[in-house]
């Protein structure tokens, strides 16, 4: 099926989806509300963010799919399987609803669930129908509401008590097919003790039209649960990326998020951590990289609600060309969240005359025992620093390189998981040398 021919973004295609999919009856419901909230929604109005541009008339939201065999994979996947293969359990999606995976043996053995996000609500309804939208709802915005109406890929990964998941699960999401949209819902279920590392990686071939992604992820770590959470998007340069992150955790609960921002050509990606059981904590660690006229937009809130929570948010980006990123971080304490504390820290780099960065880090403090802070900075290269390195021979070129890199392996170090360093690495890399 092409994609002239796929289901579109009206009433008659979200049933037709819905039929096509076998979705449970309850599923169908909230699917048909959701696209209601859409029609009546307008666009939101983001301070300093305007969504310029974008089209949603015919929108292609879903094309027919399959199983892929290895040599079927786009190339960057299939270099992901072939380095990774033994080291990690790998889940591929291309399109949406063509898949491929590699699953390690432990998760099979340890009675972890990894399925894409049709299979999940046929054969593990009532999970799936407990968690779905606890902490990301529909009528949020219209991009929510756009997102519910038209999910159809995702995975849902279930994490039994007390297990340990020793490798890491890889999602990739590829879009292949120019124009279609894509919607995938990512729901991550972690019973008390358990403890997985996820990597969720996005990206998608330059076909020279407009393409919309309307992503959430929803990470549910019950007591005592430890969920690393990695993500790196890296769409072609006509996507509106609109992603959403959240967790809503339990008593002394866990959630690291590491995510690196490079493509697109407006993204908005904003993350959230719930802090409501007694003793949780959550960090955010992120890097990104805007050139061209990308126009990115990151936000990550920490939302203390139980005592004796912490957080720390730490990010670090490059600006060049005409590019812009708008940073919003908050550190909202409640009332009764005592003992509780919250960092952050937004730094950027600016490259050159007609880049620009916003940093709008905030305080939201309503209880009188507790420990926060934040601090931004934006600066331009040291050209002192500059000219001390070119004098010992460097290129100006590469003696930038060498400065970005430096600025942005601060946060790059902290994160543990190496292959995921190593991504983002090669994506610093290949940005800097166009």
């Amino acid at each position: 099926m092409s994609v002239e021919t796929a289901i579109t973004l009206n009433a008659r295609g979200i049933a037709q989806l819905s039929e096509r999919l076998g979705e449970p009856e309850w599923m169908r419901a909230k699917r048909m509300a959701a696209f209601e909230a859409f029609e009546s929604m307008a666009f939101p109005k983001w301070d300093r963010t305007e969504v310029v541009g974008l089209n949603l008339d015919d929108l292609a939201i879903y094309r027919e799919g399959g199983a892929l065999t290895e040599a079927e994979l786009p190339q960057s996947l299939r270099k992901i399987a072939e380095e990774k293969r033994g080291q990690a359990s790998l889940f591929f999606q291309v399109d949406g609803a063509k898949t491929w995976s590699s699953p390690m043996e432990e998760l099979e053995a340890k009675g972890v669930v990894v399925v894409d996000f049709p299979t999940a609500l046929q054969q593990y309804g009532d999970l799936v129908k407990e968690h779905l939208m606890s902490s990301v709802g529909f009528d949020e915005d219209k991009f929510t509401a756009l997102h519910y109406a038209a999910v159809s890929s995702g995975w849902f990964v279930y994490v039994p008590k007390e297990v340990v998941v020793e490798a890491p699960i890889e999602l990739r999401s590829y879009g292949a097919a120019p124009g279609l949209g894509l919607f995938s819902h990512v729901l991550v279920v972690a019973e008390r003790d358990a403890q997985v590392t996820i990597v969720h990686g996005s990206a998608s071939d330059d076909g020279g039209v407009q393409r919309v992604v309307a992503d959430v992820v929803e990470i549910c770590p019950k007591d005592g649960a430890i969920v690393e959470f990695n993500a790196v998007q890296d769409w072609d340069r006509e996507t509106f990326n609109y992603t959403v992150r959240r967790s809503l955790l339990g008593r002394d609960a866990t959630v690291n998020w590491r995510t690196g921002e490079f493509g697109s050509r407006l993204s908005r990606s904003h993350t959230r951590s719930i802090l409501h059981g007694t003793g949780s904590s959550s960090n955010y660690l992120s890097v990104y990289f805007g050139d061209g006229d990308q126009h990115l937009d990151v936000g990550i809130t920490m939302l203390h609600e139980g005592e004796h929570t912490a957080s720390d948010m730490v990010t670090r980006g490059i600006l060049d060309g005409r590019s812009r990123v708008v940073y919003r971080g908050l550190t909202d304490i409640e009332n009764g969240a005592r003992f509780s504390s919250g960092f952050q820290s937004e730094n950027s780099m600016i490259l050159s005359e007609e880049a620009r960065s916003d940093s709008i880090p905030g305080l939201e403090i309503d209880e009188t025992e507790v420990q926060a802070g934040h601090a931004a900075t934006t600066g331009k290269i040291d050209p002192i620093h500059l000219f001390y390195l070119m004098s010992r021979g460097l290129r100006r070129q590469d003696a930038i390189h060498l400065m970005v890199v430096g600025f942005l392996d601060t946060v790059l170090q902290r994160m543990p998981l190496e292959s995921f360093r190593q991504e983002l690495s090669a994506l610093i890399d290949r940005k800097m040398h166009g």
